[in-house]
């Protein structure tokens, strides 16, 4: 379809203001919360209904603009009550017909909202042309009546999740200073039938796709420190092997396929390095590899099996699994003086460590009385406690990037799903709906 001439000027306008929105916010007003205090309380925050600029020319625009006009401020209401900063304000408390009222400073009547208990409002307005939505979306506090972020973004319609996110993000850096979750991806294993496939999805469980289309069994996805390459388990014929999935290009390769076991990678966070399970000379031990796969250096040689499990965020300490007590337990390994030591004591079966980012912290599994459970730990074996219970197998726990919040494995339904809870074990929810059962979530780095 051709653009008409005023289709080609509308466009060029939006293009111009989204380019000065983009490099420039309109306003730079900042008050950082501290979301670590024990007396936070969550922002109470007003999401109205987003104004339709024009109801569009076709009947493909018309469709989509009814479509977005409760999407699009869903998506957002949803992004914020995730993140747990936030509490939103019901739209049958507010004072005023959103289509009717405007979205500039000048245009609000920050008395209302102030009335409602609101410190924060988001206004929002769109339209879409040819396919294409334009979006305008302002935070506005409403204490100060002052803007604290201005941005418009013009993207496909197909989009419209991922330019929500954005802004979500604008929002949570605004008001903490740091980056929030909002643009991030987790991998996962999912099992269709006998088969387990490589799979992504946003954080919050939407927009998944399949990454490696081919082999029937892959296992223990590992991102990359800049979020670009994903290490995983390959088993084939000859047993399993460690490939690289470069997200970018859309390619995979091999990385190594020693005699015996290549298995569980572990990116190191500050070096192009991965340590892994071999069993090159029999006994599986855990040694580091480079990108092309070339052994670089033996960490453990003690007696029974080592499993790499994940790095401190310095990259100099390991922590992973050894049944080396005649038990599966967890040990910290530094690998420049290479004395180990070990850090689980309770419990006969630990697993899957996981390392915080902020370094505070090991989450790991360990099989109780009233299943397997999600467990966190000081580093130095201080502070033992339980985040799950009662519920099934709660298994692969992986941290935010923001160290905020942790997804995993749990049957609690029946099926294998992912969950994701707060830190402290608080707000466990489900995070996939798919068929087949889901397991060995990674949560991605930062990602722009």
């Amino acid at each position: 379809m051709k653009k008409t001439q005023w289709n080609l000027s509308v466009t060029l306008i939006y293009a111009l203001v989204f380019i000065f929105f983009m490099t420039k916010p309109l306003f730079a007003a900042r008050y950082y919360i501290d979301i670590t205090s024990p007396y936070f309380k969550r922002i109470p925050v007003a999401i109205p209904e987003f104004k339709i600029l024009s109801k569009g020319r076709t009947l493909e625009d018309r469709a989509l603009t009814e479509k977005f006009k409760k999407n699009l401020p869903e998506v957002l209401i949803h992004d914020l009550e995730f993140c747990g900063l936030f509490r939103i304000l019901s739209p049958r408390g507010f004072l005023v017909d959103p289509q009717k009222m405007g979205v500039k400073t000048g245009e609000i009547n920050f008395k209302n909202w102030r009335i409602q208990g609101t410190d924060l409002l988001v206004r929002g307005a769109f339209h879409v042309i040819n396919n294409t939505l334009i979006l305008e979306l302002r935070l506005f506090d409403v204490v100060k009546a002052k803007m604290m972020v201005g941005r418009a973004y013009e993207a496909p319609s197909e989009d419209f999740r991922s330019v929500i996110h954005r802004f979500s993000q604008e929002i949570y850096k605004a008001l903490t200073g740091k980056p929030g979750i909002f643009l991030t991806k987790i991998a996962f294993v999912n099992k269709i039938g006998k088969k387990k496939h490589l799979f992504i999805c946003d954080f919050d469980g939407e927009n998944v796709q399949q990454i490696i289309k081919k082999g029937e069994t892959i296992l223990s996805p590992e991102w990359s420190p800049d979020g670009k390459k994903l290490a995983y388990v390959s088993i084939e014929d000859m047993g399993p092997a460690l490939f690289m999935a470069d997200l970018e290009q859309g390619t995979a390769r091999r990385l190594c396929s020693y005699r015996g076991l290549n298995i569980a990678p572990a990116w190191n966070p500050k070096k192009n390095l991965l340590a892994v399970t071999l069993s090159v000379h029999g006994n599986p031990e855990i040694y580091t590899i480079d990108l092309n796969g070339r052994v670089q250096k033996r960490l453990t040689k003690f007696w029974g099996i080592d499993v790499a499990g994940s790095w401190s965020p310095d990259g100099r300490y390991l922590a992973f699994v050894s049944n080396s007590p005649g038990n599966p337990q967890i040990y910290i390994l530094d690998t420049e003086t290479m004395e180990k030591r070990r850090l689980t004591f309770s419990g006969n079966y630990n697993t899957d460590p996981s390392w915080s980012p902020t370094g505070e912290w090991i989450a790991y599994a360990s099989l109780s009385r009233d299943g397997t459970n999600i467990f966190r730990i000081k580093p130095d074996g201080t502070d033992l406690q339980q985040l799950t219970a009662n519920s099934g197998r709660n298994e692969h726990p992986s941290w935010s990037p923001d160290g905020r919040m942790i997804v995993f494995s749990s049957n609690r339904t029946g099926k294998q799903r992912l969950w994701v809870m707060f830190a402290d074990g608080g707000q466990q929810k489900q995070l996939t709906f798919l068929s087949g059962s889901q397991s060995d979530p990674a949560w991605s780095p930062f990602m722009d």
